[in-house]
């Protein structure tokens, strides 16, 4: 029996109401619907052999606060002598 390459068929899936109204409202700012971004995350599975992102155990904080450290021992960093003069710096056009 030959296979119709348009032939498709059905995933259900699971998840939270909170998570599905979240997903479809920023897809919708995209243009997309569910269905459609579903498909192209599949297709972009099947086509690298990979998800399309790097999934991460760690804590995007955790991450931060060892970014943040390895800049305070590196010196990468500026003091200020009063909260008047970090807001100056802070709201200043120069970089």
């Amino acid at each position: 029996m030959m296979t119709n390459k348009n032939e498709t068929t059905r995933i259900v899936t699971r998840i939270d109401r909170q998570t599905k109204m979240e997903a479809q409202s920023v897809l919708a700012e995209m243009g997309l619907d569910m269905s459609t971004a579903i498909k192209i995350f599949l297709k972009q599975v099947a086509h690298d052999r990979r998800l399309p992102f790097t999934p991460d155990a760690e804590d995007p904080l955790d991450r931060a606060t060892d970014l943040a450290l390895e800049d305070v021992a590196a010196g990468r960093i500026t003091t200020f002598d009063s909260l008047a003069d970090f807001r100056k710096d802070l709201y200043s056009d120069a970089d």
